[in-house]
């Protein structure tokens, strides 16, 4: 199982919350390959 990253989902492409595309940002990325990155956006 892989491990457990921290991230948050922000709203983008609007002033209005809850109104933008949802994007999730991990806050800590160190280590992960660009296989896992590809992997954890798809």
């Amino acid at each position: 199982m892989p491990a457990s990253r921290r991230f948050a989902q922000v709203d983008v492409f609007t002033a209005v919350p809850l109104m933008g595309n949802p994007v999730a940002v991990v806050l800590d990325g160190e280590g992960l390959s660009t296989e896992q990155m590809q992997a954890m956006a798809a």
